[in-house]
């Protein structure tokens, strides 16, 4: 892996529009801006280190589909802060394996090794710039780029033969797309392109706000125009759901399987940073895993403290030598904390300081299928993060 400067496209800006790119600048604290989309510099890895890659995240996809087992088998949920009376739905739908389509596993990488952070299972975003803007991206440069010159980016094609593949489990053919409205429109964007994948696997499908949804008089969910809601993919956690005031009706929809969710309630487990020292205690020693308890260091010296259902970096302490040296403040932490050791993370020299890379491998229907690279100015990958495009440089044989 290293960092390799490229010719920024010409009117590039607009071209990342023009892809349906839709973030804004991000404003600085001095008053300067920083753009979200990274233009003029990209990762390149060699094709070993992306079968190295594939086959760490496969592995883990795996260990995590055992620790899902092991919470449920040993009633370990309230360890992890789930309510009671959500256990039944998740239950129901990992037994089952209620259709599920994608996740992104964040990690550590430094040439050699690969280490788990976190599974962002249930509503990872930045899925659209990677499976099309970064492509785009490529394609723009390839008289620039050495013959053969790849990305791992199977996404766009995966996404549209996994919605072929679901289409015949849903009741019907349609399927609404719900998000959060939010400023940045990054939640619309995500579900809008997950839709127009959908409809080019000959679904029908819905796109809303996820606040639109309401109730029929016979305690149905539907949409705004009435239109009864039987399969749904929601940009919304599930820990939120569980706040709402229709949280038990919903529940009870996903164990009667009267309307099918997308994530599915068991992605409650993997979502959740308490499943981190669950695969700790499983895997001990496991060379993509770091040691990890909850709520107390275990005894190390170097670690990060966060929070089970934290976002965005909120709330997160960075601990050294046994001293605290950086803490995010934020909504979070109320459901318990776990501590994670500290992993360095390879540091690249640039313009604005020092660009740590956070590795975003996806996954769709639990199999590898594509990267996103973001890039933060500190240890922890925030909402100030950039996406950085990567490419794959062909092997060099003899």
């Amino acid at each position: 892996m290293k960092r390799v400067s490229f010719p920024p496209r010409a009117d590039w800006r607009q071209q990342v529009i023009d892809n349906g790119l839709i973030y804004l600048p991000t404003f600085l604290s001095d008053g300067t801006t920083r753009d979200y989309w990274n233009e003029g510099v990209a990762y390149t890895f060699s094709v070993d280190e992306v079968r190295f890659l594939e086959d760490a995240v496969a592995e883990l996809h795996a260990m995590h589909e055992v620790a899902a087992q092991h919470v449920l088998d040993h009633d370990l949920t309230s360890r992890l802060a789930i309510p009671d009376w959500c256990v039944p739905a998740i239950r129901a739908s990992w037994d089952d394996r209620f259709p599920t389509v994608y996740g992104r596993f964040d990690l550590a990488y430094d040439r050699e090794h690969v280490k788990l952070l976190e599974y962002n299972a249930d509503t990872p975003t930045a899925l659209f710039e990677s499976a099309y803007v970064q492509l785009a991206w490529l394609y723009d440069l390839q008289g620039e780029l050495p013959e053969q010159t790849d990305q791992w980016n199977v996404l766009d094609d995966a996404l549209v033969g996994c919605w072929k593949e679901l289409a015949g489990s849903f009741d019907g053919d349609l399927v609404h797309f719900a998000y959060m409205n939010e400023p940045t429109g990054e939640d619309i964007m995500n579900t809008s392109y997950l839709a127009t994948t959908a409809e080019r696997a000959g679904l029908r499908t819905v796109l809303l706000e996820f606040a639109a949804l309401d109730l029929d008089a016979n305690g149905h969910i539907v949409d705004p125009d009435g239109e009864r809601v039987r399969a749904i993919f929601k940009l919304y956690p599930w820990e939120w759901m569980v706040d709402l005031p229709a949280a038990e009706l919903i529940f009870d929809t996903a164990l009667e399987r009267t309307v099918t969710w997308i994530e599915p309630p068991y992605k409650m487990l993997w979502s959740n940073k308490g499943i981190l020292p669950v695969l700790w205690e499983l895997f001990p020693d496991h060379p993509h895993l770091l040691p990890a308890y909850f709520d107390e260091p275990g005894g190390m010296e170097d670690y990060v403290r966060k929070p089970m259902l934290s976002r965005e970096g909120s709330n997160i302490t960075i601990v050294r030598h046994g001293t605290e040296v950086l803490a995010i403040d934020g909504p979070y932490g109320s459901e318990g904390f776990v501590c994670q050791a500290y992993v360095d993370i390879p540091t690249f020299e640039t313009p604005d300081g020092h660009a740590t890379p956070c590795l975003g491998a996806w996954l769709v229907q639990g199999a590898p299928a594509g990267l996103a690279v973001r890039e933060s100015y500190g240890p922890i990958t925030d909402n100030l993060s950039r996406f950085t495009p990567h490419v794959v440089l062909p092997s060099v044989e003899g």
